[in-house]
């Protein structure tokens, strides 16, 4: 844990990443509230809600999650010449940075709704459904932002929707969020606090669900053809084992880099 707090000490950059202060904490804490608002008054949204979910965890976006933040990603740096998307597996974890478009109000309406999305123009990612297919290897998933940080917790949403929606067979994970500490959480997590030296988002999914063993394959054999869709962004292969490197873009294109960590010994 000390060598955690002398590392984000050294690392400029971090100081400007705000916690539960700010207007779009506001924005989580009063979309959290009118969610459970809603279902106090009505169980079949609940039902209708965690059905959902449920489906875009197991069908067609079941396997889609790497393809899906990418997205997210290459829609945030369509203004930002020289942008860099970088994506890091571990054992613990799926992590997606990346620098340009911070959230806003929309997006974080988006994410904690059904079927918002502020996706614009050519954009073809932001938030939409395809960000819930998380869920099919995490119950936890973590949305770090320069102006807000928070997450969202399975067991904690049930407890929270079933005080006043009792006795559903299911409740939704992703429609309640709860702010969190970024400096925190980089003292705790060094991949973390790397990446935030540098973007203005990182989604951090931890490995909860499932075995999510293709996430390796699907970084290894990922689809340049995916460029087709975003010229603005230049692939730069860098599916490797291999313990943390930091990529570096010089271009005044934009760039995606892959890694999978493997564990230190």
């Amino acid at each position: 844990m000390t060598r955690g707090r002398e590392r984000v000490r050294r690392t400029g950059g971090l100081e400007d990443w705000l916690g539960e202060d700010g207007a779009l904490a506001a924005v989580v804490r009063t979309q959290s509230d009118e969610n459970l608002r809603v279902y106090a008054t009505s169980a079949t949204r609940v039902d209708e809600d965690s059905g959902q979910e449920m489906n875009l965890a197991h069908g067609g976006y079941g396997k889609r999650q790497l393809l899906e933040l990418v997205q997210n990603g290459a829609d945030a740096i369509l203004a930002t010449p020289g942008g860099r998307i970088h994506v890091i597996l571990t054992a613990e974890h799926l992590y997606c940075a990346n620098e340009g478009d911070a959230i806003d109000e929309e997006g974080i309406r988006a994410l904690l709704h059904a079927h918002i999305s502020n996706k614009r123009g050519v954009e073809i990612g932001r938030f939409g459904l395809g960000f819930k297919s998380v869920l099919g290897i995490t119950d936890r998933p973590e949305f770090y932002c320069r102006q807000v940080s928070f997450g969202f917790d399975g067991a904690w949403s049930k407890t929270e929707i079933s005080g006043v929606a009792p006795g559903r067979k299911r409740y939704p994970s992703l429609r309640l969020a709860r702010l969190i500490d970024p400096q925190k959480a980089a003292v705790e997590d060094e991949v973390l606090s790397d990446l935030m030296t540098f973007a203005t988002t990182v989604v951090r999914v931890p490995r909860t669900v499932g075995s999510s063993e293709w996430l390796s394959r699907d970084i290894e054999q990922f689809d340049p053809a995916f460029m087709l869709f975003s010229p603005h962004v230049c692939w730069r292969p860098r599916c490797l084992h291999m313990s943390w490197q930091r990529s570096v873009c010089t271009s005044r294109q934009a760039s995606m880099s892959m890694a999978v960590l493997s564990p230190r010994r």
